[in-house]
């Protein structure tokens, strides 16, 4: 899977993880929720430092978002 691929799919099972909408973590992390709902897509990736503020949001390291697929690691 490809970086962005792995994002997509982390933040959607993380987010869905945490019982929020798309809505919601838009707010928390001052970006348009439709901005939002195209990472989850896999159209695109955000700057480092708007991924940086995702990771930090999602306890994880950047590193784990683009490289891990996170739903298997932890089964």
């Amino acid at each position: 899977m490809t970086p962005r691929e792995n994002f997509a799919k982390n933040i959607r099972f993380l987010r869905e993880t945490m019982g929020l909408s798309r809505e919601d973590v838009s707010v928390d992390l001052d970006i348009s929720r439709q901005r939002y709902a195209q990472w989850e897509l896999g159209n695109g990736t955000p700057g480092y430092n708007t991924l940086s503020a995702v990771a930090r949001y999602f306890n994880q390291t950047i590193d784990r978002l683009l490289n891990t697929d996170i739903k298997k690691a932890i089964e």
